[in-house]
This record gives C-alpha cells, sequence and structure tokens, in this order.
C-alpha cells in the first residue's frame, strides 16, 4: 500500500508537470526567490522537471516556485 505522504508527492508532481507542459517560457533571466535566480527560465524549467521525475525534492521546490512566481505575474 503507498502511504499517503507519497500520494501527495506525486499528485503535486503531476500538477507541476501539467502546469509546465507546453508553456512557453522565454530564455530570459527570472528571479525565483530572494535567494534564487537563474539566467535562463526555459532551460531551468525543463532541467528542473527531468530531475524532479527523477525524485529530487530540491528541484519540485523550484518549480513549485516557479509556478507561483508566474501566477503573481499574471
Amino acid at each position: 500500500m503507498i502511504s499517503n505522504s507519497i500520494l501527495v508527492i506525486m499528485n503535486e508532481l503531476n500538477e507541476l508537470l501539467a502546469y509546465f507542459q507546453g508553456r512557453n517560457l522565454p530564455d530570459t533571466e527570472f528571479v525565483i526567490s530572494r535567494w534564487a535566480r537563474t539566467c535562463n527560465l526555459r532551460q531551468c524549467v525543463q532541467l528542473a522537471l527531468i530531475n524532479a521525475r527523477n525524485g529530487n525534492k530540491t528541484s519540485t521546490k523550484t518549480l513549485r516556485l516557479i509556478r507561483e512566481k508566474l501566477e503573481l505575474m499574471k
């Protein structure tokens, strides 16, 4: 039986994958948070998606922060 915490993590990852799938992101600098930024948003998201699929929790957090920031910019 799969634990509830694993299901929550899988659901969050699926939501992030759905959010970024097909999204046209720029190849420009992007401030993720006060302590994190990237010089190429599209490449950052692509790498984070690959790593998140492989279970990297930091990449999942990065994707979550980017999504939150993009939604605030709407």
